[in-house]
């Protein structure tokens, strides 16, 4: 016999059993449809956690240099960058962010958040009114001013500290540097606090996260809800610190509870880290 009679003919029915067991049956697809189902409502929690912490690592990583711009800023000028001024044209502007620019490599894309949205983000390329006569407050002569209740801004800073707004000289402030046009020098001398008048600089709040919303973003305030620091991070925000380290915090453990009353022990700890790590002295 020939060695081709020995191999065994499968049937045509072995072979159509046989083709049949390759494919998948119905309950088959329903359980591994099911398995990637319930893989994916695993993982993409994680997944969308992973990727929130890691913009939460950016934010950080912007305010860090900002502390390091401020360290460097206070250290020429022997002042804070202080929150406002006024422009050419008498227009309330943001004061900190473009002179920390000037120690940030002239960019500014430290100055935008990657937890918000968009429309908050400082546009370098956008034209705008800016004077060589406001150059004394960072910007650059036809740039886009950062008009006090007209852009959003993801970041804000500790102006007034935890009290009723004043019309004195920063002296007697108990944030970093409020409204600078009540000093009556325009613009290049405006300035906020001495650093001498922080107590604990590890323990006083400079900049953190906001609440973008085209109005007030550029300063915090703990005793008014429209101007608290952010909660985009898990419930919280990022802190930077005079020392120029930075912290998260729950947005809770950042605001004034009773800001219309007596202070309670919440409250007295929280005015400490806005108020040169003093407490609040109309309470």
């Amino acid at each position: 016999m020939s060695g081709s009679n020995n191999v065994a003919q499968a049937s045509p029915q072995a072979e159509i059993q046989m083709s049949r067991r390759k494919g998948f049956t119905l309950v088959e697809l329903l359980v591994v449809i099911g398995i990637i189902a319930l893989l994916i409502s695993i993982l993409l929690p994680a997944l969308n956690n992973a990727r929130e912490q890691a913009k939460q690592v950016k934010c950080a990583s912007n305010l860090r240099q900002m502390g390091e711009a401020m360290q460097m800023y206070t250290s020429e000028w022997k002042y804070y960058p202080g929150a406002y001024g006024l422009d050419t044209g008498g227009n309330v502007v943001a004061a900190w962010p473009p002179r920390l620019r000037l120690y940030m490599g002239g960019v500014n894309e430290a100055f935008y958040c990657p937890s918000q949205e968009m429309w908050s983000r400082w546009n370098p390329g956008q034209p705008g009114a800016a004077q060589a006569a406001d150059e004394g407050f960072g910007y650059k002569a036809g740039e886009q001013l950062l008009y006090a209740t007209t852009f959003p801004f993801a970041y804000g800073y500790n102006d007034w500290g935890c009290m009723a707004q004043q019309w004195t000289p920063p002296p007697i402030q108990r944030g970093l540097g409020g409204d600078m046009w009540a000093e009556g020098s325009y613009p290049a001398s405006s300035k906020g606090v001495k650093p001498s008048r922080i107590k604990i600089s590890s323990e006083m709040i400079a900049i953190a996260d906001n609440h973008p919303t085209g109005s007030w973003d550029y300063n915090l305030d703990p005793r008014d809800k429209t101007e608290y620091p952010g909660d985009v991070h898990h419930g919280g925000a990022n802190v930077l610190f005079c020392d120029g380290h930075v912290g998260w915090y729950n947005q809770a453990d950042l605001v004034i509870q009773n800001p219309g009353g007596t202070y309670g022990a919440h409250d007295k700890m929280v005015a400490m880290m806005w108020n040169s790590g003093q407490q609040d002295s109309e309470n």
